[in-house]
């Protein structure tokens, strides 16, 4: 049974069965790549209609002889680089506002007892400040990595996007559209924080690959993809 598929909105094949399952192992084809063969009424994922797996309408719905398949290719459409860096920043603004917010709260009385120190002269410019403020640096870059690893891991987990995400219609989602797990979300966060260090080289990866494929995308294999 010869089998089509569509890579980019453009469908290729025919190509036998064994090919099919071939271009699956070499990761051509992955579960959100759209299938079609003969007795099938429209195209489907190949997760959910690949080789040994029933089509999901029986063969009478088309003819015998001379099938072509459907000709509308439903497209698969990825974030690109600058509507997911649009996302980034809103989602910055959003987590920026939390931390300012948290680092009020907790150390905003010291940092007044601090200022009304250093004007009145019981404080000496230099060390006694460094002192004093060095801690809260050091304590509040500690909690802004745990608040913004939770940030990102529970909206990606629970909702499949941030709320930056969300404002472009934009959704993190496995190869075969499946929700991503807390640990993919805990490696997709981590490799963010790496892309940055390699001064957004990882980030920029996305505006080269066919699929806009991140490097933290590449190390978790997920996929970031319009839903309207």
């Amino acid at each position: 049974m010869d089998w089509y598929y569509a890579v980019g909105g453009e469908r290729k094949g025919p190509v036998p069965e064994e090919e099919l399952v071939r271009l699956a192992h070499s990761g051509e084809v992955i579960g959100s790549t759209l299938v079609w063969k003969h007795g099938m009424t429209d195209w489907r994922p190949f997760a959910e209609a690949g080789p040994g797996i029933p089509p999901p309408m029986p063969p009478a719905a088309f003819a015998a002889d001379g099938v072509t398949p459907p000709a509308s290719i439903p497209t698969i459409r990825y974030g690109g680089f600058w509507i997911r860096f649009c996302a980034y920043i809103l989602d910055a603004i959003i987590i920026g506002l939390i931390q300012g917010a948290l680092f009020a709260l907790l150390f905003g009385g010291s940092i007044l007892d601090l200022v009304g120190d250093a004007m009145s002269g019981r404080l000496t410019p230099g060390a006694d400040v460094a002192l004093g403020v060095l801690p809260m640096v050091f304590t509040a870059r500690f909690l802004g990595f745990f608040l913004s690893g939770a940030y990102f891991a529970w909206c990606w987990t629970q909702y499949g996007a941030t709320p930056g995400k969300m404002a472009f219609g934009l959704k993190v989602i496995n190869p075969d559209g499946s929700p991503i797990s807390i640990g993919q979300a805990l490696g997709r966060y981590l490799g963010m924080l790496l892309s940055g260090i390699i001064i957004g080289i990882g980030f920029i990866m996305a505006a080269f690959d066919d699929q806009k494929r991140a490097l933290h995308d590449r190390l978790v294999n997920t996929r970031v993809v319009y839903i309207r």
